[in-house]
């Protein structure tokens, strides 16, 4: 197990493994949206999971899941 925040080029590499044209999650965000927004994607939740983590919302500990 790895410790730490998430990494940009984590978010990155996770979003492009993602398929192409596939039915939207329950976050109803369609894969082609994610994909063209990976920029801003990435900028959004490194943000808040460095947040979360300082502020003890979200475990500091994570498993190699992406």
């Amino acid at each position: 197990m790895r410790t730490g925040p998430i990494t940009k080029q984590e978010i990155t590499k996770a979003i492009n493994k993602i398929k192409s044209r596939k039915t939207p999650g329950p976050d109803k965000i369609p894969t082609e949206a994610m994909k063209a927004s990976t920029s801003v994607l990435t900028s959004c939740l490194t943000s808040s999971n460095r947040s979360g983590t300082q502020k003890k919302f979200l475990y500091s500990g994570r498993h190699d899941i992406l």
